[in-house]
């Protein structure tokens, strides 16, 4: 538990004034004994808040779930801006007031406690530490609280971290398993039943080879995302041509189930720049942009991929005619989220993670009613070797 005393200290330090209620409300708790050796004894996090969804009081282990350390400044403050949400600083009010807060299952449990009734919900927050963004996955338990003639928000908070990231990936890993094992089987059968030549023009001996080599880049793909998370993926800076290997990655998509009905072309503004990157980070990137696009595409339409150099950086885009609506759009790179076709969210929240922690590059997704949809990636030209 945080004491108010402590508060008050870390305050004055920024020059940010607490209110004489908020300090009221925090005393209603912080002074409790009892109370407090009841909430440090649990192993979930605590959060008070008052009618204004101000911070007034919280437990050891809520700063452990939200990983913050024990001298950040709490008191008064919105659970928004406290966590460093990307969303929370879009607009002077903060926490609960931008556009993509419509859309926060946490913001959404409290604003259903305010309203007097008890609710359990599970979201992430995206939040941005040293300028890197990363998810945080939590459940809640909000419910309401009368003390004191006041209203408080009591929110039990449990970080689910490593429960979603593994639940994500198992059933993914075992979804693309099973999708693809069930491929080779069919191929196989209809390899071994067909003569070398039945005039239908197909190599089945190809296409098993390839859904073969596709099974291969599942299972390499979710080791390099593990790797990633961890922290631990190697970079290897080698020369790249981007026409030449965003051609590679193009031709990768011959056999793929969609590109059959929704066509794949190079950008004819397209133009080839020489730099410096790790091929294989940089081509899982790119095939999900390219699979991402297939995916957010109807049939018949096309999908347009391209490159070229903007502000001495090398620029990657995935064009297709599909709009994505502005909640949509602030959710396009969240881990467990999946949008009208447009991939699962492990594929986007790895685009945006190799890119940024490991290609020292970035990512974005921007969409319009009339333009269509579309994913830029930019990376230096020169990869620094030191990069991890």
């Amino acid at each position: 538990m945080i004491d108010s005393g402590n508060f008050m200290t870390g305050v004055r330090g920024i020059g940010r004034g607490i209110s004489e209620d908020v300090l009221q409300q925090s005393a209603y708790f912080s002074s409790n004994d009892l109370l407090c050796q009841l909430t440090e004894a649990i192993s979930v996090g605590i959060m008070v808040l008052n009618q204004n969804q101000e911070i007034v009081y919280t437990n050891q282990e809520f700063l452990n779930q939200i990983q913050l350390l024990k001298g950040d400044v709490l008191l008064g403050r919105h659970f928004g801006n406290v966590v460093n949400c990307v969303h929370a600083f879009e607009t002077e009010e903060g926490c609960g007031t931008a556009v993509p807060c419509k859309s926060c299952n946490i913001f959404f449990s409290v604003m259903q406690a305010q309203r007097g009734k008890r609710n359990t919900q599970e979201g992430q927050i995206i939040r941005r530490i040293e300028d890197i963004e990363e998810g945080l996955d939590l459940r809640v338990w909000s419910f309401p609280l009368h003390h004191e003639n006041q209203q408080f928000i009591v929110v039990n908070v449990l970080n689910m971290a490593d429960e979603k990231r593994r639940r994500t990936l198992e059933d993914i890993f075992f979804h693309e398993l099973a999708n693809n094992a069930g491929a080779i089987q069919s191929l196989l059968s209809l390899y071994s039943s067909l003569s070398e030549d039945d005039g239908s023009g197909l190599n089945y001996g190809d296409l098993l080879s390839q859904v073969s080599r596709q099974l291969l880049d599942d299972i390499d793909a979710q080791r390099q995302l593990l790797s990633a998370e961890r922290g631990d993926l190697s970079v290897v800076p080698m020369q790249v041509y981007s026409l030449a290997y965003l051609a590679e990655i193009m031709d990768s998509f011959e056999h793929y189930f969609l590109a059959g009905v929704r066509r794949l072309r190079l950008a004819p503004e397209a133009f080839d720049v020489r730099f410096v990157s790790d091929r294989a980070i940089l081509g899982r990137v790119l095939r999900y942009m390219v699979k991402n696009g297939l995916g957010g595409a109807a049939d018949g339409e096309v999908v347009t991929v391209g490159c070229d150099e903007q502000d001495g950086r090398v620029r990657f885009w995935v064009h297709f005619p599909a709009y994505l609506p502005p909640e949509d759009q602030a959710q396009v790179f969240q881990r467990q989220v999946s949008i009208h076709g447009i991939g699962r969210g492990v594929e986007t929240y790895s685009m945006k993670l190799l890119s940024e922690r490991y290609l020292q590059g970035e990512i974005a997704f921007e969409s319009d009613p009339e333009a269509g949809s579309k994913f830029i990636a930019q990376y230096p030209k020169e990869l620094a070797v030191e990069m991890k």
